[in-house]
């Protein structure tokens, strides 16, 4: 530790972070914790910069944030704690793009709510299990990486885009929705919204290609994560004659008024309760999945609405009305 926090120190001195590989910042006021963060995840081939503390963790980000990809933040720390630093990220042009990582012992729904609508992307909790940390790890990094590569894009796109009402796409896998979503996204008008059509498209997705026609429940996907064999589990649904046909329709129209856009996602399984998933609830807090739905709400509230089996969901991006909406 002393090692690293030389190099930290040296880094926020001279602005010298820069590295091609995938960079999680991970901050946490206890030095066991960072420990054990830096041990997982650089088996997994990740970059770590450690910070012991809140104002460590912001000067490093002010100093060098093209370095970062993830942040990975403890909430309880003395002095700038971790919703401060999360407010300093978020409330910051040049850092809002940031996946935030929460990571706490407390699993609250309170406090995870207030943390998930300050724009954290997700919560992990104390003590780690490796597998679930690295698989959200793994899925924030993919968003950013997306982020950067999307003004490009835009830059060249968007001349056509006026001349698009209709649209549609017949996904299969994970990839494929994560290669979809920036597109999507891209047809919002307000820039600081397009992250959260990018979350929430991709948790609709997934919970249309895991729940509708891979058919895996949340106690299954759970138990998957917990053992570390989720990705074995898609594989095999992938692979497998019964799902493997099956497809999720997207469609995205023009709106009337010429201006928002109706993104509807339709699966060929049985759907399901989604209105119990709709709120964060305090007895799933602590689980690692079945917050999907909620987080997409969190994210672009007012503009999601399921049918009533739950195999079809309409996401609407909103540009006739105030930039705050999704």
């Amino acid at each position: 530790m002393k090692q690293d926090n030389n190099f930290i120190q040296n880094a926020v001195k001279t602005g010298g972070l820069r590295s091609e590989t995938i960079t999680i910042l991970c901050v946490d006021d206890e030095v066991f914790n960072l420990d054990i963060m830096e041990k997982h995840l650089k088996k997994a081939a990740y970059h770590t910069i450690l910070a012991e503390n809140g104002q460590q963790a912001i000067d490093i980000l002010e100093k060098d944030y093209e370095a970062i990809d993830v942040v990975l933040l403890d909430r309880m720390m003395p002095g700038i704690d971790g919703m401060g630093v999360l407010q300093h990220i978020k409330s910051s042009q040049k850092l809002a793009h940031l996946p935030v990582i929460m990571q706490t012992a407390a699993g609250g729904d309170t406090a995870v709510k207030e943390g998930i609508d300050a724009g954290a992307y997700y919560y992990v909790t104390k003590p780690y299990n490796a597998d679930v940390l690295l698989s959200i790890v793994s899925a924030a990094t993919k968003e950013k990486r997306q982020l950067s590569n999307l003004g490009h894009q835009l830059d060249q796109q968007h001349q056509a885009y006026d001349l698009i009402n209709h649209v549609s796409f017949a996904l299969k896998t994970h990839a494929n929705a994560a290669a979809t979503a920036p597109f999507i996204a891209s047809f919002s008008k307000h820039p600081r919204n397009i992250r959260n059509i990018i979350m929430a498209f991709n948790a609709l997705c997934a919970n249309a290609i895991e729940h509708g026609n891979y058919a895996i429940g949340r106690e299954a996907k759970g138990e998957a994560l917990i053992d570390g064999a989720w990705h074995a589990l898609i594989r095999d649904r992938a692979a497998n004659p019964t799902y493997a046909a099956k497809t999720v329709a997207v469609t995205m129209a023009r709106d009337k008024n010429g201006e928002d856009f109706h993104v509807t996602i339709k699966d060929e399984g049985q759907g399901f309760r989604w209105r119990d998933y709709v709120d964060f609830d305090p007895t799933r807090m602590t689980d690692p999945n079945g917050r999907g739905v909620a987080l997409a709400h969190a994210h672009c509230p007012g503009c999601i609405r399921f049918n009533n089996a739950g195999n079809e969901v309409t996401l609407t991006i909103k540009n006739k009305l105030d930039e705050n909406a999704g």
